[in-house]
């Protein structure tokens, strides 16, 4: 964020519009991924008509379709669900099928962060057909974020089917696999680690769920080691809702 923030300054100054708004557009992801939604949100917000006059239909698409996942985080369903429309919209204009597969991976996870079983299970066939694009294509830092949501799906169906375990674990294996050597696109370590660790757990391997879970915990405390800003470090601990349930399950397995 510093960088960033450095690099920010130094567009404003020369006045170069085009490098400004790319840095902005990181800028929001790093909010992202500390928990700062309504931060990113905002800053989305503002920079989307100058998104609209620089780049594709599928990358305004793209923009707006995480648009919608930040809403959902929100608590903001029919907000996030007008962002998604917009980008279901802009996206069919140009018939790319990644940018498609993309946005369906968005629409799944607003529907599973609803968690009604109607919409849970239109989620899941999202998924499916995102997961069936992306192994077709190779494309595998993508295709781990995809296994990852659907591991989700997998446990929390969990409830209703207990055969809903044994797929949540190939899901994470193969999500494991795929990050082998290098970050995913959106997930981060410790999320995918702690969802291999509740997969572990609910298939009787208690021992290497532990050891899963105390990577992820360990990671976590790491990072919001290294965050200086108070508030974006309470909310990369508060927030994000991985990061959450990681440190809960930790105290509540490993914790003295």
């Amino acid at each position: 964020m510093v960088l960033i923030e450095d690099r920010l300054e130094k567009a404003r100054r020369v006045e170069n519009e085009s490098l400004e708004i790319n840095l902005q557009i990181l800028k929001s992801v790093e909010l992202i991924h500390l928990g700062s939604y309504e931060a990113a949100l905002t800053l989305r917000e503002t920079i989307l008509p100058a998104i609209k006059e620089i780049v594709d239909e599928g990358t305004q698409a793209r923009f707006l379709s995480r648009m919608g996942i930040l809403s959902a985080e929100l608590g903001k369903m029919g907000q996030a669900y007008r962002h998604l429309d917009e980008a279901v919209e802009l996206c069919s204009r140009v018939i790319n099928p990644a940018d498609k597969a993309s946005i369906d991976g968005d629409i799944a996870q607003v529907k599973l962060m609803e968690g009604e079983d109607l919409k849970m299970w239109k989620g899941m066939k999202k998924i499916k057909g995102v997961i069936s694009f992306l192994r077709e294509r190779s494309l595998k830092l993508e295709l781990g974020d995809a296994l990852y949501t659907k591991a989700q799906f997998h446990l929390t169906l969990l409830e209703e089917d207990q055969s809903h375990a044994e797929s949540a674990l190939e899901c994470t294996e193969e999500a494991l696999k795929c990050y082998e050597l290098e970050l995913g696109v959106w997930v981060m370590p410790e999320q995918i680690h702690f969802q291999h660790s509740r997969a572990l757990r609910v298939n009787g391997r208690e021992e290497e769920a532990d050891e899963y879970l105390h990577q992820a915990y360990e990671r976590v405390i790491m990072v919001a080691g290294k965050i200086n800003d108070e508030d974006l470090r309470r909310s990369y601990l508060e927030n994000v809702r991985d990061n959450r349930e990681i440190q809960a399950a930790y105290q509540e397995s490993l914790g003295s």
